[in-house]
């Protein structure tokens, strides 16, 4: 099962979240982050943007599959409901409940079947229980992948909610960390906030590894924090908290 990492309350201030139909409340909404490494090296930046909007908790781990997660949603559902899921995953196949047998890990279209047929169950949980969805995708890599693939089930079934009632929300994150053409690059222009001691160089920054998937410059796998800043991690970050604090308060994330 997915290691459960939880971070601490963010805020304390009152919200009365009338868009997601919640009630006016003492209580801070609940933000759930379901992901994979790239939600685990973003998990600092995430917990900066929810920051005085709301409670965050982070479920993420490098390696993981959302079939990974799926126990820990129910858990969380019978223990303390989020007011929204966030749930962000890329195509790991390396865990149990990606194995056709062991050692044989489902790949290619079984691959990506798994993930829509996963996103299915989780997002009919959550929504029985009336909980926001966003669906999150991912930057594609460098070499090529499924991540791609696995994009365009997540915006289908968002599309699909949408046509039924709604809840359920696709964002396209990975597009924060992509060139304008939505192809990979390692580096970006850099922004206002990233003076040459955050490593800008030239006006640009890196934003993606050297190993062409995850964001942390020194390149730790997505399994360990990164020890420096990773403008992608912020910038991907950034893109996931937006729509659902646009939708809490309409607002928008500071230093945009």
């Amino acid at each position: 099962m997915i290691r459960d990492r939880r971070l601490a309350s963010v805020a304390l201030l009152a919200v009365c979240a009338v868009v997601l139909g919640a009630a006016c409340s003492d209580t801070p909404p609940r933000v759930n982050v379901y992901g994979d490494s790239l939600s685990f090296e973003s998990e600092q930046e995430l917990e900066r943007a929810f920051r005085g909007e709301a409670r965050l908790t982070s479920v993420a781990q490098g390696g993981a599959a959302l079939c990974d997660a799926l126990p820990a949603i129910e858990q969380d559902l019978d223990r303390r409901k989020p007011t929204v899921a966030v749930i962000q995953f890329s195509g790991n196949n390396i865990t149990d409940c990606m194995q056709l047998a062991p050692g044989q890990p489902l790949e290619g279209d079984d691959l990506v079947a798994k993930y829509a047929a996963d996103a299915e169950l989780a997002v009919a949980r959550l929504r029985q229980r009336d909980v926001r969805v966003f669906l999150v995708g991912s930057p594609i890599a460098r070499q090529p992948s499924s991540i791609a693939a696995i994009n365009a089930e997540f915006a289908r079934l968002a599309q699909r909610w949408d046509s039924n009632g709604g809840g359920v929300s696709y964002v396209d994150a990975g597009a924060a960390v992509l060139a304008p053409d939505g192809s990979f690059t390692s580096t970006l222009p850099c922004r206002s906030d990233e003076p040459a001691d955050l490593g800008c160089e030239g006006g640009r920054i890196t934003v993606r590894s050297s190993d062409g998937l995850h964001f942390c410059p020194t390149s730790t796998g997505g399994t360990e924090p990164c020890p420096t800043y990773a403008g992608g991690a912020r910038r991907f970050a950034e893109a996931m908290a937006r729509p659902v604090i646009d939708e809490l308060d309409g607002g928008i994330l500071p230093g945009l």
